[in-house]
C-alpha cells in the first residue's frame, strides 16, 4: 500500500533537521587550501632536461675558444669555432646579451666589447659591431687591435673616411710588425675609396719601404690596386714584379696578371704580344702553356672577336705548323663561322 502523506508540520520539522545537519557537516569538513600567491610556497617547476653529453663537451670547447678570444680578440680559428657552436645552437643572441651584461657590470672590461664586436660583425650587424669596437677602443686607449677591427668594419659598411681615421689610429699605437701589411693595405684601400689617391700612393710607398724586397707585400699592393680599379698602377707593379723576380714560375704568374690587365685596359695587341712571349719559354704540354693560351683566347673573346682570334691562329700556325692543338682549335673557329671549306683544308 502507498504510505500516507506526512502531515505538513512533520515535513517542515524534518526539513529544518536536514538543513542543520548539513551545516554541521560543513563546519567539520577540512576547508580547501587557499591559493598560494607566494612563489616560495608554490610547487617546484620541473627541471630542464639535462644537456646531452656530446653537446656539453662541445659547449665546453666553445667556452675555451671564447677564453682564447679574451686574450686576443681578433678574427681567426678561435672566433670561427666559438661562433659556429653558438650559431648552430641558435644561441648567438644569448651570447651577445651575455657580453653586453659584462660590459655594463665592468666598465673597464675591454675584452667583452671587443668580442661582441666580432660576433656582431660576423652576424652582419654593422652598427652594433661598430658601437662595440668603439667601446673597446675607449676602454683600451693604447691597444691598436680594437681600432683595427673598427677600421675593418667601417670599411665594410661603406664609410671609408672614418675607416681611414681608425686605421691611422691603430697604426699610431705601435702595432706588431706582422699586422703592418694588413693595416697599411687597409688604409690605402680606404683612402682610395675616399677619393684620396695621392695619400693612398704615399701609403703604398710607405708599405714598400717597411718591407723592402718583399715580393709578397708588393704583390699584395698590386692586388689591392687591381681590386680597387686602379688598373694602370696595378699593371706597373705586376710588370716590375715579373721583371725582377728570379723564380721562373712567379715570372710567368706575374706576366699573366700584367697581360690580363692590358686586356682589361683595351690594349689587346700588346697583351697578345706579352702572352706569346710567355709561351716561348713554356713546355707546350704544361698546364701553364694552356693557361697562357687561354689568356690569348680571352683577349679576343671578351669582345666576341672570332675573326680576330681566327686570324691569330692562322698566323701562329704559319710559324708553328707542328702545333696540332692550335690546328684543331682553328678548325673549330672556322666551323663556328660557317667557313666549312677552309676548315676541311
Amino acid at each position: 500500500m502507498a504510505s500516507a502523506p506526512l502531515p505538513a508540520l512533520r515535513r517542515r520539522s524534518l526539513a529544518r533537521s536536514l538543513t542543520a545537519a548539513v551545516a554541521v557537516l560543513g563546519l567539520l569538513a577540512p576547508s580547501a587550501p587557499a591559493r598560494q600567491d607566494d612563489p616560495a610556497d608554490a610547487a617546484p617547476l620541473a627541471e630542464a632536461p639535462a644537456e646531452a653529453p656530446e653537446i656539453a663537451r662541445e659547449r665546453e670547447i666553445a667556452e675555451r675558444f671564447l677564453s682564447l678570444l679574451e686574450r686576443n680578440p681578433r678574427p681567426g680559428t678561435a672566433l670561427d669555432r666559438a661562433y659556429a657552436f653558438y650559431a648552430e645552437r641558435g644561441e648567438l643572441a644569448d651570447l651577445a646579451d651575455r657580453l653586453r651584461s659584462r660590459m655594463e657590470e665592468d666598465e673597464e672590461d675591454a675584452a667583452a666589447p671587443a668580442i661582441l664586436g666580432l660576433i656582431e660583425a660576423r652576424r652582419g650587424n654593422d652598427d652594433a659591431a661598430i658601437a662595440a669596437f668603439q667601446a673597446a677602443a675607449e676602454r683600451a686607449p693604447d691597444d691598436p687591435n680594437p681600432r683595427a677591427r673598427l677600421a675593418e668594419t667601417l670599411a665594410l659598411a661603406g664609410r671609408p673616411v672614418e675607416a681611414a681615421a681608425a686605421y691611422e689610429a691603430a697604426l699610431a699605437r705601435d702595432p706588431s710588425r706582422r699586422d703592418l701589411p694588413d693595416l697599411l693595405s687597409g688604409l690605402g684601400r680606404a683612402l682610395t675609396r675616399g677619393g684620396q689617391e695621392e695619400e693612398a700612393a704615399a701609403v703604398w710607398d710607405r708599405l714598400t719601404e717597411q718591407f723592402p724586397g718583399d715580393d709578397a707585400v708588393r704583390e699584395q699592393i698590386a692586388a689591392v690596386l687591381e681590386a680597387e680599379g686602379n688598373l694602370d698602377a696595378a699593371l706597373a707593379r705586376y710588370e716590375a714584379l715579373a721583371a725582377e723576380t728570379s723564380d721562373d714560375y712567379r715570372r710567368v704568374a706575374f706576366g699573366l696578371k700584367a697581360a690580363g690587365l692590358k686586356v682589361r685596359l683595351g690594349r689587346t695587341e700588346a697583351a697578345v704580344g706579352d702572352f706569346e712571349a710567355l709561351l716561348a719559354n713554356l713546355n707546350p704540354d704544361s698546364w701553364l702553356f694552356r693557361e697562357v693560351r687561354g689568356g690569348i683566347e680571352r683577349s679576343f673573346l671578351r669582345t666576341d672577336d672570332l675573326a680576330g682570334l681566327t686570324a691569330y691562329y692562322e698566323a701562329w700556325l704559319k710559324n708553328h705548323p707542328e702545333d696540332v692543338v692550335a690546328m684543331a682549335r682553328l678548325g673549330e673557329l672556322l666551323d663556328r663561322q660557317n667557313r666549312d671549306a677552309e676548315a676541311r683544308q
